[in-house]
C-alpha cells in the first residue's frame, strides 16, 4: 500500500518526498521569484539534486513558474523557493503554520528575573524581567497540505536574508543536518536545526476501508483494547447462547 502520515520532512530530507514518488519530477511545480538571486538558484538546484541522488534519475519533467496563480491550476505537489506570495500568505492552513513558527523562533533564548532592590516579594510575581534573544540568519523548511489539491503537498524553503540562504544551502548538502529534520517546520540557525510538529495532519495515498478502520486503531491503542475486549464478550454470549440452545 503508498499510504502516509504528512506533513513530514523527515520524509522529504531524506527520500525527496513527495516529489520523488515520479523520479523525473512530472507531478512537481516549482514557485521561484521572476528573478532569483543567486542564493535562491543554489537552494533550488541543491533541493532537486537532492531528489535526484535518491531517485538515481534528472528531474527532466520539473515545471517551474513564477506566477503564483498557475499553482491552483495544476494538480501537481508545489515546491516554493523565495518567498510566500500574498495568495498563500491568506490560506488558513499555510498561515497558521508560519506564524505558529515565527512565534516559537521569537521565544526568548533564556529569560531572567531579577527583583526590585530593596522591595520584599508578596506574590511571587517577578517586579522585572530580562528577555534575551538571539538576532541572526536564519532559514526555514516548512512542509503543509496543499491548499488547492487534498492529495497534494506543499514544501517551502525560505531564508530572511543571503546569510539565511548560506545556512538553507549548508543544511540541504550536510546529511547530518538534513537528519535533524522532520515534523512540519524546519528552524535553521547558526546554532543548527530545530523541528517542530504545529498544524493538522493529512495523509496521502489510499488504503483500503477495513485497513483504514485498522490504521485508526494502531494509532489508539485504548480503542483497540476497548474493541477487543467488546469483540471478546460478543463472542462469548454467541458461544454460551449456542451452547444453550444445543443442550
Amino acid at each position: 500500500r503508498h499510504f502516509i502520515a504528512m506533513p513530514d520532512l523527515r520524509a522529504f530530507a531524506n527520500a525527496g518526498f513527495p516529489f520523488s514518488r515520479l523520479a523525473d519530477l512530472s507531478q512537481t511545480v516549482t514557485l521561484i521569484d521572476k528573478a532569483p538571486p543567486a542564493e535562491q538558484v543554489s537552494a533550488l538546484l541543491n533541493a532537486i539534486g537532492n531528489i535526484g541522488a535518491q531517485t538515481g534519475y534528472p528531474a527532466l519533467a520539473l515545471q517551474l513558474t513564477d506566477d503564483p496563480a498557475q499553482l491552483s491550476q495544476v494538480d501537481k505537489d508545489i515546491l516554493l523557493i523565495g518567498s510566500l506570495p500574498e495568495s498563500l500568505r491568506d490560506e488558513a492552513k499555510v498561515g497558521l503554520l508560519t506564524e505558529t513558527t515565527k512565534s516559537w523562533v521569537k521565544m526568548p533564548v533564556r529569560q531572567t528575573t531579577l527583583p526590585d532592590e530593596g522591595s520584599p516579594k508578596t506574590d511571587g510575581r517577578p517586579d522585572s524581567r530580562t528577555d534575551i534573544r538571539a538576532e541572526t540568519a536564519m532559514a526555514t523548511i516548512i512542509g503543509t497540505q496543499s491548499p488547492y489539491f487534498a492529495q497534494r503537498s506543499l514544501v517551502a524553503l525560505l531564508a530572511d536574508s543571503p546569510q539565511g540562504y548560506t545556512l538553507l544551502n549548508n543544511a540541504l548538502i550536510d546529511s547530518t543536518k538534513r537528519a535533524t529534520v522532520f515534523g512540519s517546520a524546519a528552524v535553521i540557525r547558526d546554532s543548527g536545526v530545530s523541528s517542530l510538529r504545529v498544524g493538522d495532519m493529512y495523509y496521502v495515498g489510499h488504503l483500503p476501508w477495513w485497513e483504514r478502520v485498522w490504521h485508526a486503531l494502531a494509532l489508539h491503542p485504548l480503542w483497540l483494547a476497548g474493541m477487543s475486549t467488546l469483540v471478546t464478550i460478543i463472542f462469548a454470549w454467541l458461544l454460551w447462547r449456542g451452547l444453550k440452545v444445543l443442550s
